[in-house]
């Protein structure tokens, strides 16, 4: 391996979607033998459909692959078990439904050059744009999740961080408040069972970078780190994006709690305030084209979602992060 090339495991985790990974792992393990160093990591997290055997398997087969399981339920707690098994310099976490090209690694090693940047996000780019109802407007691809990318590099900050799809992490000593006690009670990530019984809403991408920005290290996209995302068009329905929106103003609320601020702070002032005005547009949203009925109503739940958490989610827990440099 050249002597500037940073050692990288692809990490994915999984649960109950064995038909996917039949088509995903072929493809991450030909661009393993492509990059000598790079193994690719697959977490079962729990899963009913025979992934955990199917794995065992492959893994028996194929030295570069290695298979771990964690029976917690949720996205965060598969994370730390590939966290804990990685020793790589880089760890590029990809969703188990992307599609990914022979050339993914090509540029990670002028990417994370710069010793500054922490974590590099990817280009999310749709399959194709083919089934995407007429209703859905544009402005919510991001929940698909679909997030093109065009420049080269990029600073993120807060909350516009990249997304977990294809999200990459240098080996940092504040990757070590990740796996922290308390985030483990938190429970970000779907599929998790949050605090006190409270549903899980996600936020482990975006807690994850918050850790890296307040250890000063730039958190940035590249569209030179690429996949692809199918669209699911048999979950595209307005009470879905409805769901996720509801989901979304939570998140923002419970981040901001769990970040050591009020509910209401400037982070979330917007969604929650603008509640009264979203109520008395509502019965507008049906003499709308349907795009921006839709518009109107995700963002009134948005408002609920955000409400709802504010009056009735988790209070007394705060993340540890790195005192800001």
């Amino acid at each position: 391996m050249a002597a500037d090339r940073a050692r990288i495991d692809i990490a994915v985790c999984t649960r109950d979607r064995l038909h996917r990974l039949r088509t995903l792992l072929p493809a991450l393990v030909t661009i393993a033998h492509r990059r000598p160093g790079t193994r690719v990591l697959v977490v079962d997290n729990g899963s009913c459909d025979g992934t955990g055997a199917w794995l065992a398997d492959q893994a028996a087969r194929e030295p570069l692959l290695v298979a771990l399981a964690e029976d917690r339920p949720g996205l965060y707690h598969a994370r730390t078990c590939a966290i804990a098994a990685s020793p790589a310099e880089i760890l590029l976490f990809l969703d188990d439904d992307v599609g990914v090209a022979p050339g993914l690694l090509d540029g990670i090693d002028d990417l994370f050059a710069d010793p500054a940047i922490g974590v590099v996000g990817g280009s999310v780019e749709a399959t194709s744009l083919a089934g995407l109802p007429p209703w859905f407007p544009r402005r919510f691809l991001s929940a698909l999740p679909v997030i093109p990318l065009s420049a080269a590099i990029e600073d993120c900050l807060y909350p516009r961080y990249p997304i977990g799809a294809c999200l990459a992490v240098r080996r940092h000593p504040s990757l070590s408040l990740y796996l922290a006690p308390e985030r483990s009670r938190a429970a970000l990530g779907h599929g998790a069972e949050g605090p006190a019984g409270q549903a899980a809403v996600g936020g482990e991408d975006t807690d994850l970078c918050e850790i890296y920005a307040r250890a000063g290290l730039r958190v940035v996209r590249s569209a030179r780190l690429r996949v692809t995302h199918p669209l699911h068009p048999e979950r595209l329905t307005p009470a879905w994006l409805m769901e996720q929106q509801a989901r979304e103003g939570r998140l923002r609320v419970r981040l901001a709690r769990l970040r050591g601020k009020r509910a209401l702070c400037r982070e979330t002032a917007a969604i929650l305030l603008t509640l009264p005005a979203l109520v008395a547009l509502r019965p507008l949203a049906a003499l709308l084209p349907a795009a921006r009925g839709v518009t109107l109503r995700a963002r009134l739940a948005k408002s609920l979602g955000a409400w709802a958490e504010m009056v009735g989610g988790p209070r007394h827990l705060v993340l540890p992060y790195p005192a800001r440099r």
